[in-house]
């Protein structure tokens, strides 16, 4: 015979299978949610210790940037002081450098090199009292007294030997890139006047260099962020004078006559590259190790200079 249950007995049935089934649901969204507060701090561990490495690794940039910007920056006090004496001779060198190379396969390069000069001239008339701008201006000295020697060198198989100083190259690339670092010892290594293929190698990797440069310090989205009417390239991309620019402001130095002067200098060691790679393959011959030398140097304090501006 069937069991009969009264109201409260049902009600009281009905409770009880209420609450073990809300009791078993909390069981089981407890279990769901320990488990998610597992994946979440997992994840979280997992983002803090990329984070953690990034930081690292920002902050070991940094300091190598650091370091490479100081031992340049002594390089070109060393230099300024070693040629305070000499800088009419470096004027009067610049003033007639037109005309030394006008008939000759420097021609260019010659033109580039005497407004590289007097570009800087106007920079030190302008500038010159200023303290905001004394580095740059130390900076720019070296650029241009580096560009007529090297124009220098070229016409003059006698000319006297380059200082070599330490600009601190190798503990930059190390920190902007390991892979440009040992581009950049193996450009060095294979510039040999008996090596045809030293041009190809050494401009190759300075190339890249500014280019990195520019890519970390001056990143596309960010001078389109600072400034959207920014010029840009046929790809539409912010040009290389954008990203001056874009230092430059970084810097609180942004000012047409700074810019121009750096647009000038790089240009001027571009052109550097095809005189280069002339000599190497053309009729001009080959490039004695003094050259060679005033060459190395004059791209390494270009690229120091403008690692300097960027950092």
């Amino acid at each position: 015979m069937a069991r009969k249950f009264n109201a409260s007995q049902f009600r009281s049935r009905m409770r009880t299978a209420v609450n073990k089934f809300n009791n078993d649901l909390r069981r089981e969204v407890n279990k769901v949610n320990a488990h998610n507060r597992q994946v979440v701090a997992r994840v979280n561990r997992e983002i803090d210790g990329y984070n953690h490495k990034v930081r690292q690794e920002a902050a070991r940039h940094n300091q190598q940037a650091r370091i490479a910007v100081a031992k340049y920056n002594q390089a070109v006090r060393t230099h300024n002081s070693r040629v305070t004496a000499d800088r009419q001779r470096l004027r009067t060198s610049a003033a007639t450098i037109r005309i030394r190379t006008v008939s000759t396969s420097y021609a260019t390069l010659g033109e580039s090199t005497a407004t590289l000069q007097e570009r800087q001239q106007d920079l030190a008339n302008s500038f010159g009292a200023s303290p905001t701008y004394a580095q740059f201006l130390e900076m720019a000295e070296r650029e241009s007294a580096n560009g007529v020697a090297v124009v220098e060198a070229l016409l003059d198989d006698s000319a006297g030997d380059i200082p070599a100083d330490d600009t601190g190259i190798l503990e930059y690339l190390t920190g902007l890139s390991e892979d440009l670092c040992d581009r950049w010892r193996g450009a060095i290594f294979a510039l040999n006047p008996i090596n045809p293929d030293a041009a190809r190698h050494f401009c190759t990797s300075a190339r890249e260099i500014f280019t990195e440069i520019l890519e970390v310090w001056a990143e596309d989205g960010e001078v389109e962020g600072a400034d959207p009417q920014c010029d840009r390239t046929p790809q539409g991309k912010p040009t290389r004078k954008a990203k001056i620019r874009y230092l430059l402001g970084k810097k609180r130095m942004l000012h047409d006559k700074l810019e121009v002067f750096i647009e000038s200098d790089i240009t001027n060691i571009i052109q550097l590259f095809g005189v280069f790679n002339q000599a190497t393959h053309g009729t001009a011959g080959k490039h004695n190790f003094t050259k060679l030398k005033a060459i190395r140097k004059r791209v390494e304090d270009g690229i120091m200079f403008l690692a300097t501006i960027a950092a």
